[in-house]
């Protein structure tokens, strides 16, 4: 007697909502497509793992197995880069002194030839430690769909790979970065044709080459009232306000740039002398509330991680 049942919805799915077969497959199989310069040996290979996520509808571990394989993608779809850009494969044995062709010499090389987006970068030493771990496990997968947004920013960083503007975007972003990066522990403002907004902080979170003139977005903290912070939530979510602009100029004190709706300047300059000690007085308020200064810096990695995703799915949508 068979030990396999007729399809049926698994069980384990209404632990997180009554899906219907079809409201799972909007909600759970990701839209985010591989652009077309992927290489068509990872486009066959992505093909079959959303199916394996499109029939995790049946058999929840599924989803499991399609998170590993496409951890696995990963390492096939930089394997064939480096072969499409040097004309010789990876794996091959190298001559005694000369580095070994592992996992981590190869994302060192993609990354040293400007692969890899540098504007809000992943953690590649994380990813190959996740991949690792898939490649030699020790226990049975039972994460299910808790593994998506893992899975779509794997499909990003794919497509990230075979963007045929990402090293002129990296080249484009480095002056601002830098810009950023060096004033840091200045003071900022953000100012407008209308007034200016007091900043916590500020970075530049992407640069979009879709277009004859790039374009970039900038993630920018508001001075906020602690008070109107929930505490009770696991991630503390601050104010943020999205600034789209283009045709950025650096000058010793400020970054001035093109809105790019209203085609009005705006810029980011260094604080005034009375504006300056006002936010260093709010910073230091924010460093005396111990229930809540420690929790910023994650929750906004967590904020800009999820603006930077969506402004993907968008670019790769239109690339």
């Amino acid at each position: 007697m068979s030990d396999f049942i007729p399809l049926e919805k698994d069980p384990k799915w209404s632990a997180f909502s009554e899906y219907t077969w079809e409201s799972f497959q909007e909600t759970c199989v990701p839209k985010v497509p591989l652009i077309s310069t992927v290489h068509p040996e990872v486009h066959k290979q992505y093909r079959a793992i959303r199916k394996l996520i499109a029939y995790s509808f049946f058999e929840y571990e599924f989803f499991d197995i399609a998170a590993r394989q496409m951890t696995m993608l990963v390492e096939m779809a930089m394997v064939w880069k480096y072969e499409q850009l040097t004309g010789e494969a990876w794996q091959r044995k190298t001559k005694k002194g000369k580095k070994k062709r592992d996992l981590k010499n190869l994302f060192d090389w993609l990354t040293q030839n400007g692969h890899f987006s540098t504007t809000f970068p992943t953690d590649t030493n994380f990813l190959r430690q996740v991949r690792n771990y898939y490649a030699h496990p020790k226990k049975h997968g039972f994460s299910g769909g808790t593994h998506l947004k893992s899975i779509i920013h794997l499909i990003h960083f794919i497509n990230e790979l075979y963007d045929p503007n990402q090293i002129t975007a990296n080249r484009l972003s480095e002056p601002i970065a830098n810009w950023l990066k060096s004033h840091e522990a200045k003071h900022k403002i953000l100012r407008f044709t209308s007034g200016q907004v007091r900043l916590s902080a500020i970075f530049l979170a992407f640069a979009d080459l879709s277009s004859a003139v790039p374009e970039y977005y900038f993630a920018a903290f508001p001075l906020f009232d602690f008070k109107s912070i929930d505490l009770s939530k696991s991630h503390i979510l601050t104010p943020m306000c999205i600034v789209h602009v283009a045709s950025p100029k650096i000058n010793s004190s400020s970054l001035s740039c093109i809105d790019v709706s209203s085609g009005d300047e705006v810029s980011i300059e260094f604080a005034d002398s009375s504006v300056s000690t006002f936010i260093n007085e709010w910073h230091q308020g924010l460093h005396s509330f111990t229930k809540l200064s420690p929790k910023i810096p994650f929750g906004r990695i967590i904020q800009m991680q999820q603006f930077v995703e969506d402004l993907k799915t968008r670019y790769y949508k239109n690339l």
